[in-house]
């Protein structure tokens, strides 16, 4: 990842990265403080189009990740659905509704619904709401800020 930092006057800005891994530091050291707290099982869901870098991914892979952290998730599925037709004919989605029916997932983290599906994104979640014993609720989260709610 390419780190560039701007200067406004006499103020040094951080770059993304450090932004990033000066949150993730404060989130490890809260979590020391409080202690873990109930423990649930995430999947993380990316959607990459024809237009979308690999530093754009990496972006928002790392902000769904400080999300997770600091909400003590545990990510067990990753799943970067490219540009191929519709996810609902997908080999990974099928994977994640088979975890969630198993329930080894407990929440679905996305930034944007369209990383779960172009269409019928109410219909989705109530879909995995429903799968399984306790099915899987979902979270997005669109940006950094969000993650650090």
């Amino acid at each position: 990842m390419k780190k560039t930092k701007k200067k406004i006057g006499n103020k040094k800005t951080l770059s993304l990265v450090d932004l990033i891994n000066q949150t993730q530091h404060i989130i490890e050291e809260k979590n020391e403080k409080e202690g873990p707290g109930k423990t649930e099982n995430a999947a993380i869901v990316l959607y990459k189009d024809v237009s979308t870098t690999e530093q754009q991914i990496k972006i928002r892979k790392s902000i769904l990740e400080t999300y997770c952290k600091k909400r003590h998730y545990n990510i067990v599925f990753e799943s970067i659905r490219e540009n191929s037709g519709a996810f609902t004919e997908s080999v990974e989605l099928m994977k994640l509704v088979d975890k969630v029916k198993n329930g080894e997932v407990d929440v679905i983290v996305i930034t944007n619904p369209f990383d779960i599906t172009p269409v019928g994104f109410p219909l989705i979640k109530k879909l995995f709401a429903s799968v399984g014993e306790r099915g899987a609720r979902i979270e997005i989260v669109p940006s950094l800020y969000d993650a650090l709610k």
